[in-house]
């Protein structure tokens, strides 16, 4: 009975441990080609860039080798300012009437860059 019982949890774990080496990351191993005595590696890292309301740019980035795989847009607020929540409030009294809404908008980029690492071994 004893048995029964822990042999589920016996399985989960028997699992678990060995589906550790399954696990992908991004920066993991892509390619391996092998040229006669020579292996090379080819490693690809990934990072993700967001910019909003066009304060930076991607260009030192490109101009490092990196390459964009993807982009997506969304409109976002740039800046903020204090507003009546109704016409009957009045900000210096009542503090609690004072909401805070978007003032400019403007728009965020999130991009996936990606780099090719190649290091070579001989044998």
């Amino acid at each position: 009975m004893k048995i029964l019982k822990f042999f589920p949890i016996t399985i989960g774990i028997l699992c678990i441990s060995s589906g550790c080496q399954l696990i992908n990351s991004k920066n993991s191993l892509e390619t391996i080609k092998i040229d006669g005595l020579k292996i090379e590696k080819s490693n690809i890292e990934t990072i993700e860039i967001s910019i909003s309301c066009n304060k930076d740019n991607i260009q030192k980035y490109l101009q490092k080798g990196w390459s964009i795989q993807s982009s997506e847009s969304s409109e976002v607020p740039c800046s903020w300012k204090t507003a009546k929540s109704s016409k009957d409030c009045n900000l210096k009294k009542d503090k609690g009437c004072k909401i805070t809404v978007p003032d400019m908008m403007g728009e965020k980029i999130d991009y996936i860059l990606e780099k090719k690492i190649n290091s070579r071994n001989s044998k």
